[in-house]
This record gives C-alpha cells, sequence and structure tokens, in this order.
C-alpha cells in the first residue's frame, strides 16, 4: 500500500490540480464484527465476516469490543502507525472506512433481521444498535490518537483534507432500504450519538437514498452529505440542504450545466 500510494502521489505530480497526497488505508466490512469477535472471511476479493447473532439472545453474550493483536482493528493501526513512521508524518492517513453502526449490526445478524427487529424486539434491536456505536466510537478515537498530527477524519475518496471541525464521517449504505419514519426513529438517535462525540458528521451512502434525504438533513451535527451514486442535480431535486457541504462527482462533459443547474436553485 505504501509504494502504489507514493507511486500515485509521483505520477500525479505532473498535473497541476489541487491533489493533496495522503494515505487512504483501506475497507473492510469485517473491521467493527471483529472486534465483537466475529471471524473474517474473505469472499473473492472482498472482506465479509462471520454472522454472530441468530437470536436476539446472543446480543447478551456479546463480548466488549477490542482492538487487541489478532484483531483486524489492531492490524489497521499497525498499518497506519508504519506508513507515519515510514514517511516520517510527512504525509496524513485517513481513517479507515470501517461502515457505520446499522450496516455493522446488519453484518453481525443480517439486514433482514435487523430491519425487522426494530419493530418486533426493539429493546434489542437498541441494545446491539447502541454497543456497535460505542466500538465506533472507540475504534475513532484510537485511530486519532494513533495517528496525531497526520490524522485525516474522513474515509471518503477524493476528500484528502478535511476542516479540524468536521467531525467523524460513517458509511450508511443501508438508507436506500428505510422509509423516513424508519430513519427519523431508528437510525438518527445514532447518527446524532456519534456526532456530538466528534462535533460533527459527514454521512456517506450509495445507491439512490433520496427518500430520507430530508429527514437525514435535519440530523442534529450533520454537516456534509457523500452521495456514491447520486449526481448533484439528484441531491438537490430530492431537498438536500443548501447550508450542509455537497461532496458529489460528474463527467467533466456536464460541469457546466451541473453549475448552471446549482446556481439556479441558490437562486
Amino acid at each position: 500500500r505504501l509504494k502504489v500510494s507514493l507511486d500515485e502521489f509521483i505520477a500525479r505530480g505532473k498535473i497541476e490540480d489541487d491533489f493533496i497526497p495522503s494515505f487512504f488505508p483501506g475497507c473492510k466490512q469485517s473491521t467493527i464484527p471483529n472486534m465483537f469477535g466475529a471471524k473474517e472471511i474473505l469472499q473473492g476479493k472482498e472482506y465479509i465476516c462471520e454472522q454472530l447473532i441468530h437470536t436476539s439472545s446472543d446480543i447478551d453474550k456479546l463480548p466488549e469490543p477490542s482492538m487487541n493483536p489478532g484483531t483486524v482493528a489492531h492490524d489497521w493501526l499497525s498499518m497506519q502507525s508504519y506508513l507515519v513512521e515510514e514517511t516520517e508524518g510527512l504525509i496524513p492517513v485517513h481513517v479507515t472506512d470501517m461502515q457505520g453502526p446499522a450496516d455493522v449490526c446488519s453484518q453481525l445478524w443480517g439486514y433482514e433481521n435487523l430491519l425487522m427487529a426494530a419493530y418486533t424486539e426493539p429493546e434489542y434491536f437498541h441494545k446491539l444498535m447502541e454497543k456497535v456505536t460505542k466500538a465506533f466510537i472507540m475504534f475513532w478515537e484510537q485511530q486519532k490518537s494513533t495517528l496525531g498530527n497526520s490524522f485525516i477524519g474522513t474515509h471518503l475518496f477524493g476528500w484528502d483534507w478535511a476542516p479540524a471541525d468536521c467531525g467523524a464521517s460513517l458509511s450508511a449504505d443501508s438508507l436506500v432500504m428505510v422509509s423516513p419514519d424508519y430513519y427519523y426513529e431508528f437510525y438518527k438517535p445514532y447518527f446524532i450519538k456519534i456526532g456530538k462525540a466528534f462535533g460533527g458528521l459527514t454521512v456517506h451512502s450509495c445507491g439512490d437514498f433520496s427518500g430520507v434525504m430530508k429527514n437525514l438533513c435535519s440530523t442534529k451535527y450533520l454537516k456534509a452529505i457523500n452521495a456514491g451514486q447520486m449526481t448533484i442535480v439528484e441531491l438537490l431535486e430530492a431537498g438536500i440542504d443548501d447550508s450542509l457541504v455537497i461532496i458529489a462527482k460528474s463527467d467533466l462533459d456536464n460541469v457546466k450545466e451541473i453549475f448552471d443547474f446549482r446556481k439556479q436553485v441558490a437562486g
């Protein structure tokens, strides 16, 4: 990872743009599940994990989250320390993409089981979300401590610098599966908890999550939204709050059209 990244930095140095060299450790959906003891499984090129929860009572048996040697979390921290050491702290390092609480819980229990449990066994739904949110905050804080002045508090591609007061970023790809009311009752409290812990929050989601856009924008501490597959036009039409930072991408051929549309919407 170090060599590949350095080669990229050298190549990008020939282009006059706003690229800022920085290391991105990577992404593993198994990261936080493994902190609870879920075994990591390599499926093709994807790192997934075993399902630990089969009945709600299994939630009570989950151990305290661990970042000890042998865990995926410990491996990330070792990589981050290595990158800082080898470059004498001259090149900043991102946090890893460790997924947000709802998607981690779904890895542990299964998406259908988790989504249904909010209605059938709400006390266990919230118990699991609390445990995973605690683990998310714990691992984020440890990465920040490990990286020190080299820390970049976002895992989002193309965002190589973030203001110090920007808070945390999390992935919530399951937003495409839930209604606005479901988000408000079962997702929003944990987004707020993470946002409060770090003084802000950026939420990433792939797919079309326009259905929850307005409720998402009303979330306290939310500072930015990153859309993996929605255009700026689609985000604005879905009702995204103009006061937020919008992080999106477009083809070069469409840049003028998108900026014209943005100016029109802004009045």
